[in-house]
């Protein structure tokens, strides 16, 4: 698989996760922590986020809940 086909398909289920988020929040959860690597750390500003779950958790509740 070339490259830009793999970040298609992260983007995609990404996308999905997100859309999942509203109506079943914890096949979002799992799908989510499937699109990070396990050593992620993101540091948002307001936050930080160690690990895929950490990130997972942030997300759902944020864009379910504005969806």
């Amino acid at each position: 698989m070339n490259d830009a086909l793999a970040i298609a398909n992260l983007k995609a289920c990404y996308c999905a996760a997100s859309d999942l988020s509203s109506s079943d929040t914890e096949a979002a959860r799992q799908q989510l922590m499937q699109v990070f690597t396990p050593d992620f750390f993101g540091d948002y500003g307001i936050a930080t986020f160690e690990a895929p779950a950490a990130m997972a958790d942030f997300l759902c509740p944020a864009i379910g809940g504005n969806s």
